[in-house]
């Protein structure tokens, strides 16, 4: 019985060795699957960094894209409004020109080169009585418009007397 109760000791020292194995075994597995879990939150983590920033580099490329494209209609609207101003500057030029404008004052105005015997040349003499004579039209002129003034206030003047004695005959005639 000595040897079984050695077996016996021996026997229980191992089944406690055993259990607390087991233990050790299943605080070491919890362990593993705690280390476990969080190897796979990481690479969750990564790899949703990741596709977060592949998101923002999307985001910004179609931005930069969408700018281009915008410059890129801006320069050709550009473009188009300098060749317009071109275009109108060279109009304007045309239609200013002496060739143009004599041409449209012969064809639609009606106008003609003087003949070389409607050509008179003045001497300084001649010039002064030319002033001389315009400032005596001038004079008769506003001698003339003075009379007619003083015409239209003699007829005003009668007008008025002829309405004021019609005016009175009504009042009379209402009384």
């Amino acid at each position: 019985m000595g040897m079984n109760s050695n077996a016996y000791a021996y026997e229980q020292a191992q089944s406690y060795e055993r259990r607390r194995m087991e233990v050790l075994d299943g605080k070491q597995a919890k362990v593993r699957e705690d280390a476990k879990r969080a190897d796979i939150v990481k690479i969750v983590v990564g790899v949703s960094a990741i596709f977060i920033y592949l998101l923002g580099v999307t985001f910004m490329s179609a931005k930069i894209y969408s700018a281009g494209v915008e410059i890129n209609s801006l320069q050709s609207q550009i473009a188009e409004t300098e060749e317009m101003i071109a275009r109108a500057e060279l109009e304007i030029g045309e239609l200013a020109s002496l060739e143009r404008i004599e041409t449209y004052a012969l064809e639609n105005l009606g106008m003609v080169y003087p003949a070389s015997d409607d050509i008179y040349f003045l001497d300084e003499q001649s010039s002064l009585r030319i002033a001389q004579g315009q400032q005596e039209l001038a004079i008769a002129a506003s001698a003339e418009e003075e009379a007619v003034a003083e015409e239209q206030s003699l007829w005003q003047s009668i007008v008025d007397g002829f309405t004021s004695f019609l005016t009175g005959t009504a009042n009379a005639a209402e009384n």
